[in-house]
């Protein structure tokens, strides 16, 4: 099993033993706006580089308020950064492990997936507030904010929890391929996917019914994808090749395959259609409208998780080694 994995993924622990995933997408500022995508910036470049805990892995942004959350994999701990002065606000210790971890901006919390469980993080008070106890193999982690639905990929169990945040309660356990690692949710469709990362397949779920509508082949090791709820598109990097496929989530087919080597993870930000994929000691800026790569930039040491500010499309990335994230912004194309 651990012969299909990257060397990224090893860093992390991506074994039955400890958690691992997706990344998991900062919600649009609103619908309208998603499905009226700008013009794309013609190129982004590093802005900032901020020390964080050991190990960061996953990053997560709420556009609402401006934060930046990122897991600390080997300091038990999430970083929270100010967007806007690009200072760490707190530390806040959460489980053993975490991985990854995603927003809801309108209740404004945090959940971040570790070993034992996912652990709620209060937006105002930096406070962890609850831990969700559902089990050990917690994988990928996406939450709708449309439905406050999160869902929770279970690695040993070939599954994907999904929890009402305002109760808590599990709502429904979905059974998907093997090793499922990536989950996003698209809010706009209230449509749910999961990459399986030993079948090299992606399982569609219904967000309203709960179940898996059908399973999409894209091969190679597929992990931490990424949806556009503007276009109703899916990019799922393959972490053993050197493809991002791309998927219609209109009608589930695969449409186009995009090269690039040494991948990661992927984020798009929906109002400019621009995807960004972490590679190595890079992060590589994709047109979506023409399924291109655009620009590579240089950032930190064994880049991992990676989020876009869908206000300002200001994009957070997690290096694992130096304990950093770097902040890219987009530079506007110049007129005339």
């Amino acid at each position: 099993m651990m012969a299909i994995l990257s060397t990224s993924l090893r860093r992390v622990g991506f074994a039955l033993a400890i958690s691992s995933g997706a990344v998991a997408m900062a919600p649009w500022p609103g619908l309208a706006a998603a499905r009226q995508p700008a013009a794309p910036a013609a190129r982004y470049r590093l802005s900032a580089t901020v020390k964080v805990g050991t190990m960061p892995t996953g990053v997560a942004v709420n556009s609402t308020t401006g934060r930046v959350y990122v897991t600390n994999n080997g300091a038990n701990s999430v970083s929270v950064i100010n967007g806007r002065t690009r200072k760490v606000l707190a530390t806040v210790p959460v489980g053993p492990h975490p991985v990854l971890d995603a927003v809801d901006p309108r209740t404004n919390r945090i959940y971040v997936g570790d070993d034992l469980g996912v652990s709620v993080i209060n937006g105002r008070t930096n406070a962890v507030t609850t831990t969700l106890s559902i089990g050990r193999g917690n994988a990928g982690i996406a939450v709708d904010p449309a439905t406050h639905t999160l869902y929770v990929a279970k690695l040993n169990l070939a599954e994907v929890v999904a929890i009402n945040t305002r109760t808590g309660a599990v709502v429904a356990s979905i059974g998907v391929g093997r090793f499922p690692g990536g989950v996003t949710v698209d809010p706009a469709t209230d449509t749910v996917f999961v990459a399986n990362t030993i079948d090299g397949t992606v399982s569609v779920i219904n967000g309203r019914t709960l179940a898996v509508t059908t399973t999409i082949p894209v091969g190679g090791s597929p992990n931490l994808l990424a949806a556009n709820p503007a276009t109703n598109t899916v990019y799922v990097p393959d972490f053993d090749g050197d493809t991002v496929t791309v998927i219609s989530g209109r009608t589930d087919a695969v449409t186009a395959r995009i090269h690039i080597t040494g991948l990661v993870a992927a984020a798009v930000d929906p109002r400019t259609s621009t995807v960004f994929v972490t590679r190595q000691h890079e992060m590589s800026v994709i047109s979506g409208r023409t399924n291109t790569k655009t620009q590579t930039i240089r950032v930190g040491r064994l880049p991992y998780g990676l989020a876009v500010n869908t206000r300002t499309g200001v994009v957070y990335v997690a290096n694992q080694n130096g304990g950093t994230a770097s902040v890219l912004v987009p530079v506007p194309a110049k007129r005339g």
